[in-house]
């Protein structure tokens, strides 16, 4: 087996100016900056196969922006297009890459990225043999369900915490955080790839911030030296979130990213002593645009709609309105939604050619998700046999909404309205599916 070599580059992607940040149902315009934003390379070679991932500090890109940056990078780096990942850390505090119910893309910051990301890749070469160990730890106490049973029936996105119709979770969390380290001939780590499942959302306001993954990966650089770079994936979780909802407690500000970077830095720190060699076998990589059904929009919900939007206008009255504001049937967030299904009801199409990507390393397969999976989905991926390591990799390759179970679309919530859900209640399924049977290919 030829030797396997990796290089690593880390570039500063923050903006200059004030931006439109995504994440929320209103435009924020940027105030000033918290901590600076990244985008991360990562280039394994092995005889005349080689793999990139490149891992962005955005909220989210669209599939036709991941397939432009993925393509510029090749052009840069002689890695083929398909032979690239391109992912978004899914910070709410950074410059806006989609449109996304009242904030616009930023055509100038992408190509600013774009620009910076091909520089970077024009500097890769296999650099360095490389050990790759895995290293497995847990960070309990970090991640919730945001899906609650409610008493009078249903469910719902982030209730008030302690409210008396709450229930339950609807369903489990991953409290996993699993690394691979990359090791130099010397023993010294290189390079690590980082994965925990908790949507990226800790901070609210309108200052820039690659929120808790950039404190971790702050806090690991630290304590392992500034030459290793540390790139963070989001796993599956789409309905997970920080909060705790059997406690009243402050838990959006920058404190709250600080706390949470550091507790998932100390358990991929403490899990590297008891890391172990990956099995053999050659880098590769299986691709497939799997055929989606969009989500069913009946004609009830259109006409609903139209007329909440025809009615007076309902303002924000200058808050940042989240999915908390859900739950209470604030009439601004109801707008937002009808907007939303409206737009998607006129632009859909009967199915979407969802970009799904299969990255082996060894023993370690990466599973490129392009929207925000449940966590379920990135559980039953890990449970496949005949791998050292399984890593879901959410918002990979373009956005397709979130990917809900089945079962959920009866229950209610915020990830199950047409316009945050893009696909059909099938499509966790046919996703999961297709994902297995791409492992299964030999390489």
């Amino acid at each position: 087996m030829k030797d396997l070599r990796a290089c690593f580059r880390r570039i500063d992607i923050t903006p200059d100016r004030p931006v439109s940040l995504l994440g929320y149902f209103t435009e924020r315009i940027s105030e000033g900056i918290l901590d600076p934003l990244h985008c991360r390379l990562a280039a394994l070679y092995q005889g005349d196969a080689s793999l990139l991932f490149v891992q962005v500090d955005t909220c989210l890109m669209g599939a036709r922006d991941a397939k432009a940056l993925a393509a510029a990078v090749s052009r840069s780096s002689g890695i083929p297009p398909e032979r690239i990942m391109v992912f978004a850390s899914h910070t709410h505090t950074a410059p806006a890459l989609a449109d996304l119910y009242a904030v616009k893309r930023d055509g100038a910051y992408f190509d600013f990225l774009v620009s910076k990301a091909a520089e970077a890749a024009a500097t890769l070469q296999p650099e360095s043999r490389v050990l790759a160990r895995i290293c497995r730890g847990r960070a309990p106490g970090l991640a919730s369900n945001r899906r609650w049973f409610l008493k009078t029936g249903g469910v719902a996105t982030n209730p008030p915490r302690l409210h008396p119709s709450l229930d339950r979770p609807e369903g489990p969390v991953d409290e996993e955080v699993n690394t691979v380290s990359f090791h130099d001939s010397d023993g010294d780590i290189v390079g690590l790839f980082v994965s925990a499942s908790n949507h990226v959302d800790t901070i609210g306001g309108n200052r820039i911030s690659a929120d808790w993954p950039g404190i971790m990966e702050s806090e690991m650089r630290a304590a392992l030296g500034r030459g290793a770079v540390v790139i963070p994936f989001t796993g599956a979780a789409g309905n997970i979130n920080h909060l705790d909802f059997t406690r009243t407690l402050d838990q959006t500000s920058y404190a709250e990213a600080k706390r949470i970077g550091a507790a998932y830095a100390a358990a991929a720190l403490a899990s590297l002593g008891n890391g172990v060699e990956t099995g053999t076998g050659a880098l590769s990589v299986v691709r497939r645009l799997l055929r989606v059904p969009a989500i069913e929009i009946s004609a009830g919900e259109l006409q609903r709609a139209r007329q909440l939007v025809s009615g007076p206008a309902k303002e924000a009255s200058g808050r940042d309105l989240t999915a908390e504001d859900i739950f209470h049937g604030d009439p601004a967030v109801e707008c937002a939604f009808a907007r939303t299904l409206i737009a998607l009801a006129e632009t859909r199409r009967e199915e979407y050619e969802i970009p799904l990507q299969v990255f082996r390393v060894n023993g370690v397969v990466f599973f490129a998700i392009p929207g925000e999976p449940f966590v379920e989905v990135g559980l039953r991926l890990k449970s496949l046999a005949g791998f050292d390591l399984a890593v879901p990799v959410g918002l990979a390759n373009g956005y397709f909404g979130y990917m809900p179970l089945r079962e959920c679309f009866e229950r209610g919530g915020y990830e199950v309205k047409p316009g945050p859900a893009v696909l059909c209640r099938g499509a966790a399924d046919r996703v999961v599916a297709a994902l297995q049977e791409m492992a299964a290919v030999e390489p």
